[in-house]
């Protein structure tokens, strides 16, 4: 799933919206089961594809709130200045 969110991420608005339409759930999914298994990479992926996608609908409140929760996992891996979420190929 990750690598159909970063696929998905740099596109845009008019050409992401039939693929999160269609795996919108799926990356929630896959997100907590990466979250739950520690694949930080992909956890982190997902967030930002997620975030981006949210932000570029206008959806403010969760754009937000999976920004939040991208800044708490990166701080809690002691990386405060987000270079882990700089591994995505469209960061």
């Amino acid at each position: 799933m990750r690598r159909l969110a970063d696929a998905l991420a740099p596109r845009p608005v008019h050409e992401q919206r039939r693929g999160f339409y269609v795996h919108g759930a799926n990356f929630h999914v896959a997100l907590g089961e990466a979250e739950r298994l520690g694949m930080d990479e992909h956890f982190v992926a997902l967030l930002q594809s997620l975030a981006t996608y949210a932000q570029k609908v206008r959806n403010f409140a969760t754009a937000e709130e999976l920004s939040h929760r991208l800044a708490k996992s990166e701080a809690a891996r002691g990386d405060p200045k987000g270079k882990l979420a700089r591994i995505t190929n469209w960061a």
